[in-house]
C-alpha cells in the first residue's frame, strides 16, 4: 500500500511539473522577440556586425562640429508571436551616446529604421544596444546585447560641407 501511494504522489507530482512547464513554455511563445539583422548600412554601405567597414567623408550627408554625420539604416526584426510596444535603442559612436525611440515592430515583421549617426574622421567604434532600457518582456533576452563594429571614416570632416539634399530627384 506505501509503493501505492508513494507511486501515486510521484505521478502526481510529474503531472503537476509536466503542466508547469507546458505554460511556461506557451507564455514565452507569446512574448515579442526583439533583434538586430546581421549588420548595418552607413552612407550605403553594408556592414556586419562583428566586423570592419571603411567609409568616405564626402559620403557624409554633411559635417557638424568636425565630424561626419552620414545616414543609417539598421534592419530589427520582432521573431515573437506579438507586437513590441514603444522601444529605444543607444548608439554609441566615436564618444557619442544617443537613444532613438521607435514606436514599434509588429509580430513576426521585419522592419528597417534610418537615422543620422555622427562619426569623426580615423576608426572608432560603434555600438547598438537594443531595447536599451529594457522595456519589452521577450521570450530571449540574449539576442539585444550591443552589436559592435570597427568604421573607419577616411577623409576629413570639414565644418563647412553644406547639407545634401535628402530629397528624392527624377
Amino acid at each position: 500500500m506505501k509503493n501505492l501511494t508513494l507511486k501515486s504522489i510521484q505521478i502526481m507530482a510529474l503531472l503537476i511539473i509536466s503542466n508547469l512547464c507546458i505554460t511556461a513554455g506557451a507564455a514565452s511563445n507569446e512574448l515579442p522577440d526583439l533583434a538586430g539583422y546581421p549588420g548595418i548600412e552607413i552612407a550605403g554601405t553594408r556592414a556586419q556586425w562583428g566586423g570592419k567597414v571603411k567609409i568616405n567623408a564626402e559620403d557624409a550627408d554633411y559635417n557638424q562640429n568636425g565630424r561626419c554625420v552620414f545616414r543609417y539604416d539598421l534592419g530589427l526584426i520582432n521573431q515573437g508571436n506579438t507586437p513590441t510596444g514603444e522601444f529605444g535603442y543607444r548608439i554609441n559612436s566615436g564618444g557619442l551616446s544617443k537613444t532613438q525611440t521607435h514606436p514599434g515592430v509588429q509580430a513576426n515583421e521585419a522592419i528597417s529604421t534610418v537615422g543620422q549617426i555622427e562619426l569623426k574622421p580615423g576608426k572608432q567604434k560603434l555600438v547598438i544596444k537594443l531595447d536599451n532600457e529594457e522595456q519589452i518582456t521577450e521570450s530571449d533576452e540574449t539576442n539585444n546585447m550591443p552589436f559592435a563594429l570597427l568604421v573607419d571614416v577616411k577623409g576629413k570632416c570639414n565644418s563647412d560641407n553644406k547639407a545634401k539634399s535628402m530629397i528624392a530627384t527624377k
